[in-house]
């Protein structure tokens, strides 16, 4: 799982691309909204993990 969070940070956050000035997405989010809340780079909520652990759905 850790791997995996890993990757989609970077490629979410991180990864220049080429196609956009070899600007970050975070970058180009920036510049559209100068203000943005760093509280929306929060990590992914695992649901097949909550699932096995029956957190949504108890039973008696």
């Amino acid at each position: 799982m850790n791997k995996s969070l890993s990757y989609l940070l970077f490629f979410n956050l991180e990864r220049p691309n080429t196609y956009k000035e070899n600007k970050t997405p975070w970058q180009l989010a920036l510049e559209k909204v100068p203000n943005l809340d760093k509280r929306l780079l929060i990590i992914p909520v695992d649901l097949d993990a909550m699932l096995e652990n029956k957190l949504f759905f108890p039973r008696g």
